[in-house]
């Protein structure tokens, strides 16, 4: 059952200023509405329910209730409050006065009215289809209150062991490498060439030594061959490959 802040059927009017001045209106609460009191097109001695989705209060002190129909007694006032408050968005406002001098877009003034809890407000006019329609605001009302989550549970087991002692972790993955640098493959391929390079030559040399050594022409063809390998050590290795042919 919801919080009732005065007792089913309280009732408060202006006239009774320090009254009025403690009225207490709960969101999901229902008002009884003298409606004669709201205006003069209204007969006398009818009064219209209207269930509180929202509460405002104003720089006066006064207080905006938003609200939902109920009805009342006679249809045809019924329907017109129907299309006042559910079809359109309509509002009740607690004058401080009569006549109510707090200007605003207020769907109807009131001066007089009765205090429910949903539980304990019947009238006859309250059709299965009323009742079912209210139970749906109210429903919704609590949903705007209390929104479901959709989070992820990350509820903590009870216990004195840890369950994040049980957690391995992670193994390395290949997948988990930094990308290469674009050029870093032909840096390598070409640092393989170069040391391909330099082996040949370090090959070449120690040939040219061993073949120059007790014979009359080594000195030359020495300094040629050195002249050679020398020069191939600044070009390009494609060249030197078809130098070589």
């Amino acid at each position: 059952m919801r919080k009732v802040g005065h007792p089913d059927g309280a009732e408060f009017s202006l006239e009774d200023h320090a009254a009025w001045e403690s009225l207490t209106v709960l969101r999901g609460q229902i008002v009884e509405v003298d409606l004669n009191s709201a205006g003069e097109e209204f007969p006398a001695d009818l009064w219209g329910g209207f269930l509180v989705t929202r509460i405002e209060l104003g720089l006066e002190g006064d207080m905006v209730l938003h609200v939902k129909s109920l009805g009342c007694d006679d249809p045809e006032i019924t329907r017109g409050l129907s299309t006042s408050f559910n079809r359109r968005a309509g509002c009740l406002h607690l004058c401080h006065s009569d006549p109510c001098e707090v200007d605003g877009d207020f769907t109807l003034h009131i001066s007089r009215l009765r205090v429910f809890s949903p539980e304990g407000f019947a009238r006859d006019y309250m059709t299965a289809a009323v009742k079912k329609q209210m139970k749906k605001w109210l429903d919704q009302m609590d949903e705007e209150t209390n929104p479901p989550s959709f989070g992820l549970d990350i509820t903590i087991p009870a216990g004195d062991e840890s369950p994040w002692e049980k957690v391995e972790p992670m193994k390395p993955s290949a997948k988990a490498h930094p990308p290469k640098a674009p050029g870093e493959d032909m840096e390598r391929v070409s640092e393989e060439k170069r040391k391909e390079l330099r082996r040949r030559l370090n090959d070449a040399k120690a040939k040219m030594s061993q073949e120059g050594v007790g014979g009359a022409g080594s000195g030359p063809a020495l300094a040629r061959g050195h002249q050679e390998i020398v020069h191939l050590h600044y070009i390009h290795p494609h060249l030197w490959k078809r130098r070589r042919r």
